[in-house]
C-alpha cells in the first residue's frame, strides 16, 4: 500500500494559465499554405503577368503528363469524334420543302472542302476540317486561347483557308479594356 501512496502522493502540478489571444490560424503561413499566393489586385492583372508562364507549364504537361494527354485525347475522341463535324444543310424552298438537290451540292462542297488531301481549311495545305478542329481543340484546352487568322485571298475554289497563330507569338502588353464600339468589326459588314 505505501507503493501506491508513493506514486501518488505527487502534487498535482498548476496548470500555467494561457494568455488568451486572437489568431487567424487559417491565413498564416506555412510549408503546406506556401504555394497559395494571395493578392488584392485583380484577376486580369495575375493572369497578364503569369500567362506566359501557365502557357509554359500547361505545354510542358501536355508533352510529359500522360494523364493529361489521356484528358486530350478523350476531349478529341469525344468532342470531335472520328468523323469531325458534319454539315447537315436544310436549305428550304419558297413553298417549305426541303431543296434536296441544294442541299446534298452544299453538303458535297463542305465535304470536299475538308478533305485533307485537298488542304483547303488551312493556310500551309497540310490540314482537313477534322484535323485543324483537332488543332483548335487542343490549342484552347492547353494554351487556354486560341488565335486564328482568316485568309480571304488565298487561291482555292472556295477563296478562304485558316491559319492558327501561336498565343505567345501574340504580343500581351497590347491588351486594352473593352470600349463599346460605333462600328461592327465581324466578317460580311
Amino acid at each position: 500500500m505505501k507503493i501506491l501512496k508513493l506514486f501518488n502522493s505527487q502534487k498535482p502540478k498548476k496548470e500555467v494559465a494561457r494568455k488568451a489571444s486572437r489568431s487567424f490560424k487559417g491565413a498564416s503561413r506555412s510549408r503546406f499554405t506556401s504555394w497559395l499566393m494571395s493578392t488584392f489586385s485583380p484577376i486580369n492583372r495575375d493572369l497578364k503577368s503569369d500567362l506566359q508562364t501557365l502557357i509554359v507549364r500547361s505545354r510542358d504537361l501536355a508533352k510529359n503528363n500522360e494523364i493529361f494527354r489521356s484528358h486530350l485525347h478523350n476531349m478529341q475522341k469525344s468532342i470531335i469524334g472520328n468523323q469531325g463535324f458534319r454539315l447537315q444543310s436544310l436549305i428550304k424552298n419558297p413553298d417549305g420543302t426541303l431543296a434536296d438537290d441544294l442541299n446534298k451540292e452544299i453538303e458535297l462542297a463542305w465535304w470536299d472542302y475538308g478533305k485533307t488531301t485537298n488542304g483547303y481549311v488551312s493556310k500551309c495545305g497540310q490540314f482537313g476540317d477534322i484535323d485543324f478542329d483537332a488543332l483548335i481543340l487542343r490549342t484552347l484546352v492547353i494554351d487556354g486561347e486560341v488565335f486564328i487568322r482568316v485568309d480571304k485571298k488565298v487561291k482555292n475554289p472556295y477563296g478562304i483557308s485558316f491559319e492558327l497563330l501561336d498565343s505567345l507569338q501574340i504580343d500581351t502588353t497590347k491588351n486594352q479594356n473593352r470600349t463599346p464600339r460605333t462600328k461592327c468589326y465581324c466578317y460580311g459588314c
